[in-house]
């Protein structure tokens, strides 16, 4: 039997990381960007390395800390712009770190900062949960009780309520995603272009842009003043920034799935269908097959939600999908997160996803209604399959469209008011 060491930080990595995040803080603000790019220039560098020695998960690992690090600073975080040049250094670091580390690291993290949420649904910090009837009755098991566990609307004796927990991951989250947002094509911007076209072509790599059409064999080529721009390769950077945001929400939510089916006692009898079978059950609720666990142990990694940490929790990923279909983003991107927005309605079903969504259940609908016209045919059939799916689900559990009747009919009328003003206008012009 082999026995695998316990996990520990690398000493000269947590140095440097404390000293650098540290320095983000200070008054000067020389001194907060240079130990971001400090921070930044150490992480780019590792990656490069990484890459070249095949060795880039192992490298990733060792900064795995910046994570629960990084948490501590969101405040401070999302009161700078989307763009400033702090939050262009530190973020990619965070993203790196998603997108490299061991897949079973991650998972380990993701459960703990799932147990640490207990009983904070009814926080104040979080939004908090007001006048809400509860329909679910997931939390009931067999003869009326609760789980088998007290109310934990207090939350569990051991845990701080001012510890980081995965809520503050998914403000990380939306945070970068409006970081690596896309800022358009260098043709299309405004008069702060001189500044821009620099900071552009400073930070990311330039190539020539030219639309290739097709030409006889016979006919001579002449070459045309290439001009140079960094367009693509900021489509790229947006492009793989927001896959990984989006892939690593999707895996919060099935190790969130599958610690509430452990902590169930008919988690034997629940199937869990559609794209998030593979992860619905944990690893030692499938190791029970071949060792039984001792009960204490099987507690230990069960989680205690109420039905406001419930609530709070769903909040906070579908702002996540949702402020990604808001921004500039890319086809492949937009398709993922409109099936990932699936798998939420599907597993926690649309009574908790409409209590979760409250007032921005408009917002969500303004952006499937457009996203159903978009230009490519994928997008266009993934928000229509999601529209429909919202609607059906709607109907069979409610018998009415109640609750998504106003918003969507909101949307549409506001939709014919702009169409109305534009023709009136066109015509205003054209006599």
């Amino acid at each position: 039997m082999v026995i695998i060491p316990e996990w520990k930080p690398h000493w000269l990595v947590e140095l440097v990381t404390d000293i650098c995040l540290s320095a983000t803080g200070h008054l000067e603000q020389n001194i907060q960007n240079r130990a971001a790019a400090l921070l930044y220039e150490l992480f780019w560098t590792s990656s490069v390395y990484g890459k070249v020695q095949g060795s880039s998960t192992v490298v990733a690992s060792l900064y795995l800390p910046l994570i629960p690090k990084l948490l501590g600073h969101v405040t401070y975080v999302s009161s700078l712009h989307p763009k400033s040049q702090l939050r262009k250094d530190l973020l990619p670091c965070f993203v790196f770190v998603l997108q490299g580390a061991p897949f079973g690291l991650l998972r380990a993290l993701w459960r703990k900062l799932c147990k640490s949420m207990e009983g904070k649904g009814a926080s104040e910090h979080y939004g908090g949960i007001k006048n809400v009837s509860r329909g679910d009755a997931s939390d009931t098991v067999g003869d009326g009780k609760t789980n088998g566990h007290s109310d934990t609307s207090k939350g569990s004796p051991d845990s701080d309520p001012h510890a980081p927990c995965i809520l503050d991951i998914c403000s990380l989250l939306n945070l970068s995603l409006s970081t690596f947002e896309y800022e358009g094509s260098e043709s299309n911007i405004n008069a702060s272009a001189p500044d821009l076209l620099i900071q552009w072509h400073s930070e990311y790599l330039s190539a020539p842009e030219n639309e290739r059409r097709k030409q006889p064999r016979n006919a001579t080529q002449k070459k045309p003043n290439e001009s140079y721009t960094s367009t693509s390769s900021r489509k790229w950077n947006s492009h793989d920034a927001a896959t990984v945001i989006i892939s690593t929400c999707r895996n919060i939510v099935r190790e969130y799935v599958s610690m509430l089916q452990l902590s169930t006692k008919q988690k034997s009898t629940i199937k869990t269908n559609g794209p998030i079978a593979s992860f619905s059950v944990s690893p030692i609720s499938s190791s029970r097959k071949r060792k039984k666990l001792p009960i204490k142990d099987s507690i230990m990694e069960a989680i205690r939600f109420s039905y406001e940490d419930k609530v709070v929790f769903l909040r906070a990923v579908s702002s996540v999908y949702l402020n990604c279909l808001s921004l500039r983003q890319s086809d492949i991107v937009f398709i993922k997160t409109l099936i990932a927005s699936t798998e939420i309605v599907k597993v926690f079903g649309i009574e908790l996803f409409l209590t979760a969504l409250g007032e921005t259940l408009q917002h969500w609908m303004r952006v499937i209604v457009f996203h159903c016209g978009a230009r490519r045919a994928k997008v266009r059939v993934e928000a229509l399959d999601f529209l429909a799916l919202i609607l059906r689900l709607q109907w069979d559990s409610f018998g009415s469209f109640t609750r998504v009747r106003i918003p969507l009919l909101g949307r549409y009328k506001i939709h014919a008011l702009c169409s109305r003003f534009e023709l009136a206008r066109s015509n205003t012009i054209l006599t």
